[in-house]
Protein backbone atom coordinates (compact mmCIF):
# COMPACT_ATOMS: atom_id res chain seq x y z
CA UNK A 1 0.00 0.00 0.00
CA UNK A 2 2.91 2.32 -0.67
CA UNK A 3 4.24 3.81 -3.85
CA UNK A 4 7.72 5.26 -4.11
CA UNK A 5 9.79 6.88 -6.79
CA UNK A 6 13.47 6.08 -7.22
CA UNK A 7 14.35 9.44 -5.66
CA UNK A 8 12.60 8.40 -2.42
CA UNK A 9 15.40 5.89 -1.84
CA UNK A 10 18.25 8.32 -2.39
CA UNK A 11 20.27 9.21 0.68
CA UNK A 12 18.99 6.29 2.76
CA UNK A 13 22.14 4.19 2.49
CA UNK A 14 24.27 4.77 5.57
CA UNK A 15 21.77 7.16 7.15
CA UNK A 16 19.75 4.40 8.77
CA UNK A 17 19.31 0.67 8.51
CA UNK A 18 16.94 -0.79 5.97
CA UNK A 19 14.89 -2.26 8.81
CA UNK A 20 14.50 1.19 10.41
CA UNK A 21 13.47 2.79 7.11
CA UNK A 22 10.84 0.12 6.40
CA UNK A 23 9.45 0.31 9.93
CA UNK A 24 9.17 4.12 9.66
CA UNK A 25 7.32 3.79 6.35
CA UNK A 26 4.92 1.24 7.84
CA UNK A 27 4.32 3.35 10.99
CA UNK A 28 3.53 6.59 9.14
CA UNK A 29 -0.22 5.87 8.69
CA UNK A 30 -0.51 5.41 12.46
CA UNK A 31 1.05 8.77 13.32
CA UNK A 32 -2.19 10.58 14.09
CA UNK A 33 -3.42 13.00 16.70
CA UNK A 34 -4.92 11.21 19.71
CA UNK A 35 -7.89 13.21 20.95
CA UNK A 36 -7.91 11.74 24.44
CA UNK A 37 -4.16 11.58 25.10
CA UNK A 38 -3.33 12.28 28.73
CA UNK A 39 -0.56 14.39 30.15
CA UNK A 40 0.95 11.26 31.74
CA UNK A 41 1.06 9.54 28.34
CA UNK A 42 2.83 12.55 26.83
CA UNK A 43 5.32 12.50 29.70
CA UNK A 44 5.98 8.81 29.08
CA UNK A 45 6.59 9.48 25.38
CA UNK A 46 9.00 12.29 26.27
CA UNK A 47 10.81 10.04 28.76
CA UNK A 48 11.27 7.31 26.18
CA UNK A 49 12.60 9.77 23.60
CA UNK A 50 14.91 11.50 26.09
CA UNK A 51 16.34 8.21 27.38
CA UNK A 52 16.55 6.65 23.89
CA UNK A 53 14.52 3.81 25.37
CA UNK A 54 14.00 1.78 22.22
CA UNK A 55 15.08 1.18 18.66
CA UNK A 56 15.64 4.13 16.33
CA UNK A 57 12.30 3.64 14.57
CA UNK A 58 10.50 3.51 17.94
CA UNK A 59 12.09 6.76 19.09
CA UNK A 60 11.22 8.47 15.79
CA UNK A 61 7.62 7.30 16.12
CA UNK A 62 7.32 8.54 19.71
CA UNK A 63 8.85 11.91 18.80
CA UNK A 64 6.42 12.32 15.89
CA UNK A 65 3.53 11.44 18.19
CA UNK A 66 4.65 14.19 20.60
CA UNK A 67 4.93 16.67 17.74
CA UNK A 68 1.46 15.77 16.46
CA UNK A 69 -0.23 15.84 19.87
CA UNK A 70 1.36 18.95 21.40
CA UNK A 71 0.56 22.29 19.78
CA UNK A 72 4.15 23.49 20.12
CA UNK A 73 6.22 23.30 16.96
CA UNK A 74 9.46 23.32 18.98
CA UNK A 75 8.86 20.41 21.35
CA UNK A 76 11.87 18.57 19.92
CA UNK A 77 14.06 21.60 20.76
CA UNK A 78 12.96 21.29 24.39
CA UNK A 79 14.12 17.69 24.38
CA UNK A 80 17.37 17.93 22.43
CA UNK A 81 18.39 21.60 22.51
CA UNK A 82 16.83 23.45 25.48
CA UNK A 83 19.52 26.14 25.18
CA UNK A 84 18.21 27.02 21.70
CA UNK A 85 14.60 26.86 22.84
CA UNK A 86 15.28 29.37 25.62
CA UNK A 87 17.79 31.31 23.48
CA UNK A 88 20.55 30.86 26.07
CA UNK A 89 23.91 29.67 24.75
CA UNK A 90 24.78 27.89 27.99
CA UNK A 91 21.40 26.82 29.31
CA UNK A 92 22.50 25.32 32.62
CA UNK A 93 20.01 22.56 33.27
CA UNK A 94 18.66 19.50 31.56
CA UNK A 95 14.91 19.23 31.63
CA UNK A 96 12.94 16.31 33.00
CA UNK A 97 10.22 14.74 30.83
CA UNK A 98 7.63 16.37 33.12
CA UNK A 99 9.21 19.80 32.60
CA UNK A 100 9.38 19.32 28.83
CA UNK A 101 5.67 18.52 28.59
CA UNK A 102 4.65 21.26 31.02
CA UNK A 103 6.62 23.92 29.13
CA UNK A 104 5.50 22.64 25.71
CA UNK A 105 1.84 22.69 26.71
CA UNK A 106 1.96 26.10 28.39
CA UNK A 107 4.26 28.10 26.10
CA UNK A 108 1.70 30.00 24.03
CA UNK A 109 4.32 32.06 22.16
CA UNK A 110 5.29 29.08 20.01
CA UNK A 111 1.90 27.45 19.63
CA UNK A 112 1.04 26.55 16.04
Amino acid sequence: MTEFEFIDFQGIYGGQTHDTWVRKVLATPYEQRVTDVTKQELIELARRVMECDGAEHDIDFWLHMLEINIPNERVSDLIFWPDEYFDEADYPEGLSPEQVIEIALNDREVVL
